[in-house]
């Protein structure tokens, strides 16, 4: 049985490449062109929520500090819990 070459055409890859920059640019421009249109889902929902988020980014920002802290606290609680001895050094030590 004969392997036969399989047939590489440099054209045929460089015009697939082509057409999907001609097709990103297409979906940027129109993405661009349609930026400034407001839908109702944005008035009546996430409007009122990305403004309340503005404003209170700062208070948002101390609340996310706390949850961090009062979770590291309780996880190292936790595991000292469970595991008493986690601080005592090993009763074997390693020969140097």
């Amino acid at each position: 049985m004969l392997l036969r070459k399989k047939l590489y055409i440099p054209g045929f890859q460089i015009l697939v490449n082509c057409a999907f920059v001609i097709l990103l640019l297409i979906a940027i421009v129109l993405r661009v062109s349609l930026y400034h249109i407001v839908t109702t889902d944005y008035t009546f929902f996430l409007s009122q929520w990305y403004d309340f988020i503005q404003t209170q980014i700062v208070n948002l920002a101390y609340v996310a500090f706390a949850v961090m802290v009062i979770t590291v606290i309780t996880t190292a609680d936790l595991i000292l819990t469970l595991y008493p001895n986690i601080r005592k050094k090993a009763a074997i030590q390693a020969s140097s």
